[in-house]
C-alpha cells in the first residue's frame, strides 16, 4: 500500500421535479456530508483523472460518462493535493442492481477499512451547511462551474446565496455572471 498524493472528489448535481441535488455522502453515523470521491493510496501509478474515475463509481455508482473538468485544486501537505471536478452527465451503473438512487433513498457500502458509506442526493442548502470543512471551497467552486451553464441551477444557488452564511457561494457565482 502505498502513500496517498492526491484526492479525487466529483460535484454533481441533478434536477429532480422542481428543484436541485448534489450527490453526496456521509461516513459512518456521522452528519457530516462529503463529496465522493477516493485517493490513489492503492493505486499510486493513477494519474488524477484516472483515480477520479476509479473512486467515484466505486464509492456510488455512478460514472462519470462526458462533461466533467477539474475546477479547483488544493494541497493538503507538501506531498497530496486535493482535486475537485465538476460533472454534467454520469450514469448510474448500480441501477440495474439495485434500482435508480431516487431523493430520499439511500445506498450504503462497507468499505475495505469498514467504514459506512451512506450515499444520496442532498439538497444543495442543507449540504453546504453540514459539509466537511476540506471539501467546501471545491465544491462552491465546482457548482458555480456547473451553473455558469444552467440558468435554472443558477437561479436556484443564488436564493440560497442571498443568506449571508453563504457568502463564498455568492461570490463564486458573482464571478460566473
Amino acid at each position: 500500500m502505498g502513500k496517498a498524493k492526491q484526492f479525487c472528489a466529483g460535484i454533481y448535481v441533478r434536477k429532480f421535479v422542481d428543484s436541485y441535488y448534489i450527490l453526496g455522502l456521509t461516513k459512518n453515523d456521522s452528519t457530516v456530508t462529503q463529496l465522493p470521491g477516493g485517493t490513489d493510496e492503492n493505486a499510486p501509478w493513477e494519474n488524477k483523472d484516472e483515480t477520479f474515475r476509479r473512486e467515484l463509481p466505486e464509492e456510488t455508482g455512478f460514472l462519470p460518462t462526458a462533461g466533467y473538468e477539474e475546477v479547483f485544486s488544493q494541497p493538503r501537505n507538501p506531498t497530496h493535493t486535493q482535486y475537485f471536478y465538476s460533472m454534467s452527465e454520469a450514469r448510474d451503473t448500480w441501477a440495474d442492481q439495485k434500482g435508480p438512487l431516487e431523493v430520499g433513498g439511500e445506498r450504503m457500502r462497507v468499505e475495505s477499512d469498514g467504514d459506512t458509506l451512506h450515499v444520496c442526493w442532498f439538497e444543495i442548502e442543507d449540504f453546504l451547511v453540514r459539509i466537511h470543512l476540506n471539501h467546501k471551497t471545491g465544491c462552491i467552486k465546482g457548482l458555480a462551474h456547473l451553473a455558469s451553464r444552467d440558468d435554472g441551477l443558477w437561479e436556484h444557488l443564488y436564493e440560497i446565496a442571498k443568506d449571508p452564511a453563504f457568502g463564498e457561494l455568492f461570490e463564486e457565482l458573482s464571478k460566473v455572471r
